[in-house]
């Protein structure tokens, strides 16, 4: 394993799931966690775990998609030399059953909230010239499943595959640019839901390449 002795490192979504496995395993290599997390409760009870684990970590209260908020947390953690921007939430649904109150909420968590936690940091990290930014991006950018929001993906219909993942790799591309010209490096990676006993709803084959006899592709675990 990689060490990250001396380093601070910020991971937003920290308090369940995948956020809070990344936060754990900085821990383990030697970083000091910034655990920021919307839900207080959540976000202290993952710094308990790793201050158990004999850790360093510390919480804060962050609402990415609240551009004040996120401006505050930097101003209280200026320096920050590992950015996971991994704060991400799901919707099921199609075009014609997602409205568009559901449509502002998962844009404006999964893209405005990745935009609004980059701007906040990599300035300070483009300054020093040094760190590393990771957005959890989601396989749904790369293909469409009707009625399902895959991993941290998108409204998954046949009209409108790809939205949110799209715009975030989009927003990775042109980050990738400012990057280039220094030594910050900015990465997406792109997760996968665990299998899961899903009936399908593709019609065939044609309609879906991975389609399989018996579902919608073969889901892969994260490694």
């Amino acid at each position: 394993m990689i060490r990250l002795d001396g380093k601070i490192a910020l991971v937003t979504g920290a308090g369940s799931g995948i956020g809070q496995c990344i936060a754990e395993t900085f821990a383990r290599a030697g970083a000091r966690v910034i655990v920021a997390e919307l839900r207080v409760e959540a976000g202290e009870a993952t710094v308990q775990r790793i201050r158990e684990a004999g850790g360093q970590a510390e919480s804060v209260a962050l609402d990415v998609t609240s551009e004040s908020d996120v401006l505050a947390a930097a101003a209280r953690h200026p320096v920050v030399d590992v950015l996971v921007c991994n704060a991400g939430i799901g919707h099921v649904g199609t075009l014609l059953t997602t409205t568009g109150a559901d449509f502002d909420r998962v844009m404006g968590v999964n893209v405005r909230g990745v935009f609004n936690t980059m701007k906040a940091w990599l300035p300070g990290m483009v300054s020093r010239g040094a760190g590393s930014v990771v957005n959890l991006a989601s396989t749904a950018g790369l293909e469409g499943l009707v009625d399902r929001f895959a991993g941290r993906g998108t409204f998954v219909s046949a009209l409108l595959p790809k939205s949110a993942p799209f715009a975030q790799q989009t927003l990775l591309e042109a980050l990738q640019q400012v990057g280039r010209d220094t030594q910050v490096q900015v990465l997406a990676v792109r997760t996968a839901c665990r299998p899961r006993r899903w009936p399908c709803r593709c019609t065939c084959a044609a309609a879906n390449p991975r389609c399989t006899p018996r579902g919608c592709g073969t889901w892969t675990a994260p490694r």
